[in-house]
């Protein structure tokens, strides 16, 4: 049975947390802190199901309950972190379209090196189904999304080109950077390149560029 709950401004009701829909929320948080911070220091592929169960002091048939795999969950981490970066992304500059989508990507591309180089290298791989989720999105993408509108009402981006092929090209350029500098063992500061690919892609897709 659910419990209901009146609101302060009475009237309208809203359902109440049971005890144990509460503690389901509580394991769950804690597993996800558990597995994150274990991705941060090994690696994703150095990390097993078995580590995550005995880090986070729950049985296996727990995890499974919560979470169909060690990829759902990895993923899980990922969209809980970068739905972080909201008040980032609310400073923006949005005068120049090209600047601000740089902005968003170089966010993205700090967040990444903030998890490390060989959570880089273990995320990124052929293995990782969520990567090529194509109903994923994040609160970067949505962004440059909007960006994406405003630079073409204000006739600085094609009308013609396809909106979800420009964020989809956005994003294998930046992919094809985190690969590179997991090779380089991040020898270098990935926001570098990304501006300077960025751009040059932004000159290929421009009106009167």
């Amino acid at each position: 049975m659910v419990n209901y709950r009146h609101t302060s401004r009475g009237g309208s009701i809203m359902p109440k947390i049971t005890k144990r829909q509460q503690a389901t929320i509580e394991l769950k948080k804690h597993t996800l802190q558990v597995a994150g911070k274990l991705f941060k220091e090994n690696g994703v592929e150095n990390v097993s199901v078995q580590d995550i169960v005995k880090a986070a002091d729950i049985s296996v048939g727990s995890f499974y309950h919560h979470f169909s795999s060690k990829d759902e969950i990895l993923h899980i981490y990922m969209m809980t972190l970068t739905g972080q970066i909201d008040e980032l992304l609310s400073h923006i500059h949005e005068d120049n379209i090209i600047d601000g989508i740089i902005e968003c990507l170089c966010i993205f591309d700090d967040f990444l090196m903030e998890q490390g180089v060989e959570f880089i290298k273990s995320y990124y791989n052929g293995y990782n189904a969520f990567l090529v989720d194509s109903n994923a999105k994040s609160p970067i993408s949505d962004k440059i999304v909007e960006l994406y509108d405003k630079g073409v009402k204000q006739g600085i981006l094609d009308p013609k080109i396809d909106k979800n092929n420009f964020i989809y090209e956005c994003m294998i350029i930046q992919r094809g950077i985190f690969l590179d500098y997991a090779l380089r063992d991040g020898s270098y500061d990935m926001k570098e390149l990304t501006n300077k690919f960025i751009r040059a892609y932004f000159k290929s897709i421009m009106l009167n560029a």
